[in-house]
């Protein structure tokens, strides 16, 4: 009697045991499953995304600008999409595409930007001499910019745009005033330096 009350109370404990790691096995395979396998869309983003750093490294900025282009239509308020395209615009020295860009997202969320971003606008204006759009572009998103230098930085770049090496020169010196380091400050204005000589 006292065997069979063992063996049923050592069979309900293996029954309990089993049930629980059967229960553990289908939650882990469930989120498993769910939070690795990506959706048909999230598939596509990643192939083009894909495709679009290949083609960076390729150097064809005209199939990298249409890829970005396809990613900032499937995935807006990915800021990695609107670099790589301004990289892409850039290199593709397609102002067209650039302008229509400009339309599309000029009432882009400032929580959406980062420093990078602000950057890449900055130097593609310029690269189309936009200067002025270029320093009402930073004033407006100064706050958004990592530091200081890197306010100053691109005001050097937007004055020697505007061909105002002495105004440029200025703006490297408060920067470099700030963080005696820092490299592009640094690179910026000896080649600001060596512009005055010559001129």
């Amino acid at each position: 009697m006292i065997k069979m009350r063992i063996i049923k109370s050592s069979h309900k404990s293996y029954q309990k045991i089993f049930v629980l790691w059967f229960c553990t096995v289908a939650l882990f395979s469930l989120f498993g499953c769910s939070g690795s396998k990506p959706s048909p869309e999230q598939s596509i983003i990643n192939i083009i995304r894909e495709r679009a750093s290949q083609s960076e490294k390729e150097d064809t900025p005209q199939a990298s600008l249409k890829l970005y282009s396809k990613l900032l239509e499937l995935e807006p308020d990915n800021i990695r999409n609107h670099i790589g395209f301004l990289g892409a615009v850039r290199k593709a020295r397609s102002r067209q595409a650039f302008e229509h860009y400009l339309g599309a997202f000029s009432t882009l969320p400032a929580e959406k930007k980062n420093s990078d971003y602000i950057v890449e606008v900055v130097f593609t204006m310029l690269d189309f001499d936009l200067s002025q759009d270029a320093r009402e572009f930073v004033e407006k998103n100064k706050g958004i910019l990592s530091s200081k230098e890197t306010e100053f930085w691109l005001s050097g770049a937007i004055e020697i745009s505007a061909g105002n090496l002495n105004q440029a020169k200025e703006k490297y010196e408060n920067c470099l005033v700030l963080n005696p380091t820092n490299r592009p400050c640094i690179y910026d204005l000896n080649s600001v330096n060596s512009r005055i000589r010559t001129n």
